[in-house]
């Protein structure tokens, strides 16, 4: 009986050790910053034009800056050749910015800005 009651007891204490680890992972899992465990970086899209502009990654639509606002994307390390076109606010043609970035660092921050032909 008491030789059953130990095994019992150092069931329970691997459970709880278990339990204990895993929470232990799980905590260090939620303080490393998304971009460093999915390997990204930041990237800051200033828009200068008082007009919208989408933003496209070849002919994958990303997302919109309205005019004079600010907005970030995390994308994965690589090299984009982004493409942003004026949504409104045009007469005829909208303007088309073209915006090469090389993403080589995990959670730093990359700058482009729209809205002008810079």
């Amino acid at each position: 009986m008491q030789i059953e009651n130990y095994y019992i007891n150092q069931d329970k204490l691997l459970e709880n050790k278990q339990e204990v680890l895993f929470a232990e992972v799980i905590n260090e899992i939620k303080t490393v910053p998304e971009c460093q465990r999915r390997s990204m970086g930041i990237v800051t899209i200033r828009n200068v034009s008082s007009n919208p502009y989408d933003l496209y990654n070849g002919r994958e639509y990303l997302l919109r800056v309205d005019g004079g606002q600010v907005q970030t994307i995390n994308l994965l390390l690589g090299y984009y050749k982004l493409k942003a076109v004026q949504s409104s606010g045009y007469m005829m043609y909208p303007t088309e910015n073209y915006r090469d970035i090389s993403v080589e660092r995990q959670c730093e921050t990359y700058s482009i800005t729209v809205g002008t032909s810079k």
